[in-house]
């Protein structure tokens, strides 16, 4: 780059792109839908949000699961990309050490977690089993959880049918899945405390 003799800040290189119509924005790292599928889901988002707001209205036993990754790896939230198109994002896909967290709340007993190397079958599975054992025999709660792979194989559904009410969450729809809040609480506990895997694995497990 030419030496201006100017100071290099973030601000001469804001000032930089936009001169040559670059602007700073969201990446675009979600799945892209065309304009019927996007119309079909939002209508699903909204079937899904009635259901849901009327079991939790009527005192049935509600559980949300979900599992985060923590310490993996950073994929970016925002760069300099040029107006009006999106350039696509390639992900380092190594593996640093890490640890995933997989959780579930409800609106009748505490929550349960448990820890394991990343989102497959036989970690949620593992999960899976621990929750059956805490919910009490005499309930059959309304499980909500998303469309991972992990989640849907047959072995995995059969283990949550033995014990729960399956209830799938439309595609790219983690909005409605209320434990995406706890786990903000989790990341910023473990960024705070600057806590190692083996000390998030502990405390998954308590």
């Amino acid at each position: 780059m030419r030496k201006t003799g100017r100071p290099f800040n973030e601000t001469s290189l804001a000032k930089l792109y936009k001169s040559h119509k670059v602007t700073y924005r969201n990446t675009d790292t979600t799945w892209r839908m065309n304009r019927g599928r996007q119309v079909m889901v939002q209508s699903q988002r909204q079937d899904f949000a009635r259901e849901l707001l009327a079991l939790l209205e009527s005192g049935k036993p509600v559980i949300m699961q979900d599992e985060t990754a923590m310490q993996i790896w950073t994929t970016l939230g925002k760069m300099w990309q040029p107006m009006g198109r999106s350039l696509p994002v390639k992900v380092n896909k190594t593996r640093y050490p890490g640890v995933t967290i997989f959780g579930a709340i409800s609106n009748f007993m505490p929550p349960v977690f448990t820890s394991g190397t990343s989102t497959n079958a036989r970690d949620y599975q593992r999960f899976l089993e621990k929750l059956r054992e805490k919910v009490p025999p005499n309930i059959t709660p309304v499980y909500v959880f998303d469309g991972a792979k992990a989640h849907t194989v047959d072995a995995s559904m059969a283990l949550l049918r033995s014990f729960a009410t399956p209830m799938q969450l439309p595609p790219a729809s983690s909005k409605l899945n209320g434990i995406e809040k706890v786990w903000a609480v989790v990341k910023q506990y473990f960024r705070r405390t600057n806590a190692r895997i083996t000390r998030i694995k502990e405390v998954s497990e308590e």
